[in-house]
């Protein structure tokens, strides 16, 4: 596998530089070489828990998009048939008028 190398220098504040030779010493190396591991281990992680936050995002979504899509239909049907139960009772209704109108006008015109 290729070596990519970076030369990579930053300042720490007083107590950061100190945890990070207190490191080193411990761990019988250079503070180069424990700021080097640390930095490797930090993207190895964030790429992990990036992939699993992008999934647990994607599957989330995915859920989500079926749920509203379900209750979209379900809405829809709902609607539907409340517009044509609404249409019948609107024609039993005029219906029943139409019936009344002719009736009265049929009496009107008898008297």
């Amino acid at each position: 596998m290729k070596k990519l190398v970076y030369k990579v220098s930053f300042r720490l504040d007083a107590r950061l530089g100190q945890m990070l030779e207190d490191r080193a010493e411990t761990a019988g190396t250079t503070p180069h070489d424990v700021a080097r591991k640390l930095v490797e281990e930090k993207l190895n992680r964030n790429d992990e828990a990036l992939l699993d936050g992008l999934n647990f995002l994607a599957s989330q979504m995915n859920g989500l998009r079926e749920e509203v899509s379900q209750q979209l239909s379900e809405t829809e049907q709902s609607i539907r048939e409340s517009v044509l139960e609404e249409i019948k009772e609107v024609r039993e209704v005029n219906a029943r008028n139409l019936v009344r109108l002719a009736e009265s006008l049929s009496k009107k015109g008898k008297v």
